[in-house]
């Protein structure tokens, strides 16, 4: 936990703050994990058992919170053929470092997400041209941060609609100045995800959707030199997390289903697996 403690603080001062002493708005800053693995759910909704991907890569104490946790998560009874059957999942879930009373951290499991372990029945990347401009007012301060976004893919693979449903930015200081930023990163995002066309299943549950709704991540980092810095697996991150806003097209069932907005690796276009609804989801007590 030492080890863990020393990281958290660097992270903390890495920040970049727009004003005074990075303490004073420290109780604002998230510091987390992303984990990703799978899942395997009982016919009575139980969690059967799971797996965690790169072990080696994460720390311990992470490890150990998520094997305190997910054996306790009951999910609905997933149906096949008419009875409750056993299924399996992809699982990514974020791990958080709360502080607490002075130098104390406590890790919990703050969202999860899951999506279907059978290979061609999520969406894919085919046209990521343009890539989103990094505006300018956030390059000029030095401010990065990830943009959490839901698009409604037709059946032909187009954007019908998208937004952001999240803005986590790497700052600390005033929301009227973290506000616009957020406005600024989510806009420049929303832009260039238009222009996206995706390579749709061609088997699995929503094979024949005339639509469907995907998560797309969008990072922004500010590079030291021509390289912009890369973000290796099992690696932590401080944030100052935004609002989470719904996806107005979805029902209030739906946007359950669909999982935690920044609960997604990086890089994915992430379907959730809508089969996969847990009764006792993480960060809700």
């Amino acid at each position: 936990m030492k080890r863990l403690l020393c990281l958290l603080l660097c992270l903390l001062f890495s920040c970049a703050a727009f004003a005074g002493n990075a303490w004073e708005f420290s109780k604002h800053v998230e510091r987390s994990v992303v984990v990703t693995g799978t899942i395997e759910v009982n016919p009575d909704g139980s969690v059967h058992g799971y797996t965690i991907d790169n072990q080696d890569k994460l720390m311990p104490e992470v490890v150990q919170v998520i094997g305190k946790t997910v054996p306790t998560w009951k999910f609905q009874s997933i149906i096949t053929d008419g009875k409750p059957a056993m299924a399996k999942a992809v699982m990514s879930i974020r791990v958080v470092a709360d502080r607490m009373e002075g130098d104390q951290y406590a890790l919990s499991v703050r969202g999860a997400c899951f999506s279907d372990d059978e290979p061609d029945t999520s969406p894919s990347y085919k046209d990521q041209a343009p890539l989103p401009d990094y505006p300018k007012e956030a390059l000029e301060a030095r401010v990065g941060g990830t943009v959490y976004l839901a698009a409604l893919l037709t059946s032909q693979g187009t954007v019908e609609k998208v937004e952001a449903v999240q803005v986590d930015l790497r700052a600390i200081g005033p929301e009227s100045l973290m506000a616009p930023l957020r406005k600024d990163l989510a806009q420049a995002s929303i832009e260039a995800i238009k222009a996206y066309t995706f390579n749709m299943p061609k088997s699995g549950q929503e094979m024949d959707a005339d639509h469907r709704t995907i998560r797309i991540p969008v990072d922004y980092e500010i590079a030291n030199g021509s390289v912009p810095p890369k973000h290796e697996y099992g690696q932590w991150d401080a944030y100052v997390p935004g609002p989470i806003e719904p996806i107005v097209w979805l029902r209030q069932d739906e946007q359950v289903t669909n999982g935690s907005a920044d609960a997604i690796p990086n890089g994915l276009a992430f379907q959730g697996d809508q089969r996969f609804v847990l009764l006792n989801p993480p960060g809700n007590g």
